[in-house]
């Protein structure tokens, strides 16, 4: 047998394949993508040990979901059938988020680390599927890789994962019932771990599972597996209904009343049409180049990923609709950030064919990764560090709410009530909402408010915009101002103490 000699083959083999010019200007590309990538996940990953390690409420929506949390760690039920009393609290959300944080409460005690420990995991998790997704439908591992790393990139994700919200729980359920479905198309195991994995997604946020099943059953159906489609479909719209009645007859229609009633209060097209024009200004080249591949790939061969990646485009599209609910967030848009990384992915293995195409394609990624990098530095990090930045000043706010000898009313910091082990008394936005769609009637809290019951009142004011008026009513506010005097200002909040 002729001996291989080893060296000489790698230069001939380096010499055929890797130094074509094509192959040089891809590789040169794809390192300056890694770069600019490695410089996302790095400041991703220090967000995250800040958000980690910050003891204190980071956004709004964090306290309510440690209330609710701790409620439900109590066996109490957080889906109260009417808004006519008090306390004035909303349950936005299904259980299944504060299910899992619920032995941790029992354990630990009120935090928001553990909540925000759930949202990093399933955001990591969330990127790892995207590439599974991506490898099952193209077998290129560099492009699927490519994808699941873009999506940690996106401001999106950098800001609303770290926090103890819903959202990247929901999505990462959502993928990895779609992931099933590519994975298993044509097993009726494949089916039911997915109906399984899309109901859970629904019972952390129902607007996680719409555009990922209509992907999952056209992809079936382009499949020639219309008979599993059907199933799949029944068997999520099966479950789905099963529970939502058993939880709306255990709480008197209170689940109906809380996470479909008092989310459709109101509608206004100025955030989604802001949502898009920041995502054309800002990730305009994912935007382009997603739409390039819908066309071009047509033209060409057929990929088994343009029928999963196209309906998933197109049901994320119509899902930014959301973002014009009152109860909207920047997370909103994660599942249109999840769509662009597939896209994104899939027309990079697309090109496997051009070299020269392809490096164009990693090296435009690269450009927009650094564009999102940007962004992110922007308008995005500044938000949770400039908070974790106030350690000092959140302390003596906390310490207000620990001294308070009765209820005590908030907003940006209603978190510090929960932390302190104490129950919400009201939600001002969620209930501003309410009041505007005539479901709550303010008379009782504002005389509660006159009647100076509240030991401590904390309005938020940052510099660049009036939360307070966009958080509570009008007449809530003028009782507030002429029972209470201002005393203290910390962390841009305002600390108001009875007049008496």
């Amino acid at each position: 047998m002729r001996k291989i000699n080893w060296r000489e083959w790698g230069a001939a083999h380096w010499n055929q394949k890797s130094l074509s010019l094509p192959r040089i200007i891809f590789i040169l590309a794809l390192l300056l993508l890694l770069a600019r990538l490695g410089i996302a996940l790095f400041e991703y990953g220090q967000l995250a040990v800040a958000a980690l390690t910050f003891p204190f409420p980071l956004d709004y929506g964090e306290g309510p979901m440690l209330d609710q949390t701790l409620r439900l760690a109590q066996f109490e039920n957080i889906y109260r059938d009417s808004f006519a009393s008090p306390p004035y609290t909303v349950s936005n959300y299904p259980p299944f988020f504060l299910l899992i944080q619920v032995p941790l409460a029992w354990i630990i005690g009120p935090a928001f680390w553990y909540g925000r420990l759930i949202s990093i995991l399933s955001t990591v998790s969330a990127a790892v599927l995207i590439a599974l997704i991506l490898n099952t439908l193209t077998g290129d591992r560099i492009a699927a890789a490519i994808g699941g790393l873009t999506w940690l990139a996106f401001p999106y994700i950098l800001q609303g994962s770290v926090l103890n919200r819903v959202d990247a729980l929901a999505l990462a359920l959502s993928l990895a019932g779609l992931y099933a479905t590519v994975h298993w198309p044509n097993h009726p195991r494949g089916q039911w771990i997915a109906g399984l994995l899309f109901t859970a997604a629904a019972f952390a946020s129902l607007r996680y599972l719409l555009a990922a099943l209509f992907t999952a059953f056209i992809w079936l159906g382009h499949l020639e597996s219309r008979r599993q489609a059907f199933r799949l479909a029944g068997i999520v719209t099966g479950s789905c209904l099963g529970l939502f009645l058993i939880l709306n007859l255990i709480t008197q229609g209170g689940f109906y009343l809380n996470t479909v009633v008092a989310n459709l209060t109101s509608f206004s097209w100025l955030p989604v049409t802001s949502s898009w024009v920041n995502l054309y200004l800002y990730a305009g080249y994912l935007v382009i180049g997603s739409l390039m591949f819908i066309i071009i790939e047509r033209l060409g061969a057929a990929t088994r990923s343009w029928p999963l990646v196209t309906p998933y485009c197109l049901g994320t599209a119509f899902m930014t609709l959301t973002t014009g609910l009152a109860n909207s967030s920047p997370a909103d848009m994660i599942e249109t950030a999840t769509a662009l990384c597939l896209a994104s992915g899939a027309f990079i293995a697309w090109a496997g064919e051009s070299p020269w195409l392809k490096a164009l394609l990693v090296f435009v990624l690269a450009v927009q990764i650094n564009l999102l990098i940007d962004w992110s530095r922007q308008d995005y990090i500044p938000a949770l560090t400039n908070k974790m930045a106030d350690t000092r000043e959140v302390e003596g706010l906390a310490k207000y709410v620990q001294e308070a000898g009765g209820p005590i009313l908030a907003d940006e910091y209603m978190g510090l009530i929960p932390l302190n082990g104490r129950r919400l008394y009201f939600q001002p936005f969620e209930y501003k909402q309410l009041q505007a769609a005539n479901l709550w009637n303010e008379s009782q809290l504002v005389d509660s408010i006159q009647r100076e019951q509240f030991s401590v009142i904390l309005l938020y004011e940052p510099r660049d915009w009036s939360a307070i008026s966009t958080r509570w009513t009008e007449d809530v506010r003028k009782a507030i101002y002429a029972h209470y005097r201002s005393e203290d200002t910390l962390a841009q909040t305002l600390v108001y103490r009875p007049q008496k």
